[in-house]
């Protein structure tokens, strides 16, 4: 009778081992299966698989708009120094509308990062006590986007720069219309008052020795308009703004 239950008793550690291995072998399996998921993605911009950010084809093209790297640099002619990745058209266009209308946040790491590159070969001046400052969506506009594209730009920029982010040096004290909507008179008026300074800004504005240099960032530099409101804020608090990084200029400037 003892090697009986002896016996039912081996039986059952075994049976107990055997599902246990077949558990882990599926827990794994299953691993495998999403991590082949999620490397399988979509391109942002024509939806095809891909295990990087965007598909070689459009990848390609995004570089075709992009200003050489030798080119790219704060052009001056501006208010305030102004730099890009390229031309808002093509795909790169696309790859932005993409970011900011079809919830794809992704996109705003790795042209960010691109951007950075950029800013690396071609920074004018050395870079310290440089605080990258995004620009501001309304709460309001926050909540219906889910995120803020020209944060997201600012994160990926500083990953690959080194440079300190404040993602809310800025904050947008006003809902103003979207500058898209607006001629050309009607922008600067739609921009007054519409920026204050941030607490985190604030905070290394009172600790600093010397002033810290902000360099804005934001997703398309079109008029000017709303760079020129938020340095001309900063300004007034005693900061000095050292340009604005886009990921894209409009072909009219």
């Amino acid at each position: 009778m003892g090697r009986r239950a002896h016996l039912q008793q081996l039986s059952h550690s075994l049976i107990k081992a055997s599902r246990h291995t077949v558990k882990r072998s599926f827990n794994h399996a299953g691993t495998q299966a999403l991590l082949r998921i999620f490397l399988a993605q979509r391109c942002p911009v024509c939806a095809r698989t891909t295990s990087t950010p965007f598909c070689t084809d459009c990848q390609r093209q995004i570089d075709s708009v992009c200003y050489p790297v030798k080119g790219w640099q704060l052009s001056a002619t501006d208010s305030i120094a102004i730099g890009a990745l390229g031309e808002y058209r093509g795909t790169l266009k696309q790859a932005i509308l993409a970011l900011k209308y079809k919830n794809c946040p992704e996109v705003a790491r790795s042209l960010g990062a691109a951007l950075a590159q950029r800013w690396q070969a071609q920074a004018p001046m050395k870079q310290t006590n440089i605080y990258a400052v995004p620009i501001p969506l309304h709460p309001n506009r926050l909540a219906q986007r889910g995120y803020n594209q020209a944060a997201l730009i600012a994160e990926g920029f500083c990953r690959v720069s080194g440079l300190p982010v404040l993602s809310h040096g800025l904050v947008r004290a006003e809902d103003t219309l979207p500058q898209h909507q607006l001629g050309v008179e009607d922008r600067q008026s739609n921009l007054e008052s519409a920026f204050t300074i941030g607490k985190a800004l604030q905070n290394v504005h009172r600790r600093a020795k010397t002033p810290p240099k902000i360099l804005l960032i934001d997703d398309i530099y079109t008029t000017g308009t709303t760079a020129q409101s938020a340095a001309q804020t900063l300004a007034t608090a005693g900061l000095q703004v050292i340009g604005m990084l886009a990921l894209a200029r409009a072909m009219s400037n």
